[in-house]
This record gives structure tokens, sequence and C-alpha cells, in this order.
């Protein structure tokens, strides 16, 4: 049902059916250039927090975070980044807790056209950490056949417990070479204190900029390749008209 404008807030869709039922969504991923709307998904154990993640990211409360069956996105507005006056926005998809009764087997419409992939682990619940290879796998065995593949940041959140003295289950440099030997950014978060969720926002603009630039670079290195064999044709047509003309 539509979000009333309460916990939930005005821009969030919540079903409490299972995840593979109709839902629209936005338009599966492909070229950025043009669009205006990009979808993202929360993927990770059970408890490390992405809810919470969900509403910080999206600018709503966390007072009121509940556990929920089925699967709920917040439209983010990404701030400064806009395309032909219209700013652009982020669909972010959380799995609502169904990855309690289908582990490491989420549902093909989860990922499906899924422009980025926020790869969640608590750093203080190593077997979290340890488990990210299945959601990399789940993720990738559904989307395998997209054009473009998603640009996944790893999150370590729960970074607040170390004010509590607690020791950290993960180091740094575990967490980092993880996302180095796979070519993903990482970056570590207390979704709790809001402590670097505006900078997930920052990384997701930084990439939809870098790839739009990139493609923009590629339609015009394709544009000048035409036309140079444009001219090439239209000079192998003058020679041989040249030819017969001296015959």
């Amino acid at each position: 049902m539509q979000g009333n404008g309460g916990c939930c807030g005005p821009n969030c869709y919540q079903q409490d059916h299972k995840i593979d039922e109709p839902i629209k969504v936005s338009q599966p991923g492909g070229l950025f250039t043009g669009r205006t709307t990009f979808k993202a998904v929360l993927v990770g154990s059970s408890n490390v927090g992405k809810t919470t993640l969900q509403h910080r990211i999206g600018g709503t409360p966390i007072d009121c975070v509940t556990s929920t069956i089925g699967a709920a996105f917040y439209q983010v507005t990404l701030r400064g980044a806009i395309y032909e006056n219209e700013a652009l926005k982020m669909n972010l998809w959380d799995t609502g807790g169904i990855e309690k009764f289908n582990e490491f087997n989420l549902s093909a419409l989860y990922f499906r056209g899924a422009d980025f992939i926020f790869l969640v682990f608590d750093l203080f619940d190593r077997k979290s950490f340890i488990d990210l290879p299945l959601w990399l796998e789940n993720a990738n065995r559904v989307d395998s056949a997209r054009r473009i593949p998603p640009y996944t940041i790893l999150i370590g959140n729960k970074t607040d417990l170390e004010t509590k003295k607690r020791e950290r289950l993960v180091t740094l440099d575990e967490a980092q070479t993880f996302a180095l030997t796979r070519g993903l950014q990482y970056i570590e978060t207390s979704a709790i204190r809001n402590e670097n969720c505006e900078e997930i926002k920052e990384l997701v603009m930084q990439h939809i900029n870098k790839t739009i630039k990139k493609e923009k670079e590629k339609k015009e290195n394709r544009a000048m390749e035409k036309e140079k064999e444009k001219e090439k044709e239209i000079e192998g047509s003058s020679s041989l008209d040249g030819q017969k003309k001296n015959k």
C-alpha cells in the first residue's frame, strides 16, 4: 500500500506479500544518459542495519523502524544531480527481512534493473562479513545477462559500537581488501548516528556523473568515426570518378 505520510513517508511503498509478485519499478538499468530515475538495492544478512540505512539515506525518521516482511522502497532525490532541469532520483529498495526466510536466494525481481547494490555487513558480526560472497553470488546470478553490471558499494555498518568499547570483528584492512579484490567501493557508516550515510549518495552521484561523461565521450567518438568513414567513401568515390574521366 502507498505510504500515507506516517513513518513510512510519502515516497515509500511497502508490500506485505512475496517480493516476486508484480510491482511497478523503474525501467531496467542500461545507459545512464537521458535517465532521471535509478534503482538501488540493499543486500546483506539480517540485523546488519539495512532498514535503518534506508531511512537515513531516504531522510526519514528512524524512531519507528520495524522489521517488515516484503519489499519496500523509498524514492530519494539526489541533491545537486540534475538532468535537463529535472532532479535525479534513486529508488532505494530494502528486502524487508525476507532474507530470513530465503537466505542467499532473493527474488530476481528484487535485483532486476538495479543500477546500484549496497552490500551491507555488521562490523561486529563476523558471520555477516563471511557471508558477503554468497550475497554477491546471488546478485550476479540473477542479473548475469545485464549489459551493464550494477555499481556495488560495500558498507561496513555500526561504527557507533566502537564507542561502547566493543571489539570490531572485521578489521578495516580486511574490509578494504575484500572490496579492492572485487572492484567495489568501500565505506563505513553508523546508521544509528547518521554518520557517512549522506556520503553514500555522494558516491552514487559521482558514479552517475562519471558514467554519463563516459557515455557522451563514446557517443562523440562513434560519431567522429562515422564521419571519417563517410569522408573516406566520398574520397574513394571522387577518385573513381577521376579515373573514369581520364580513360
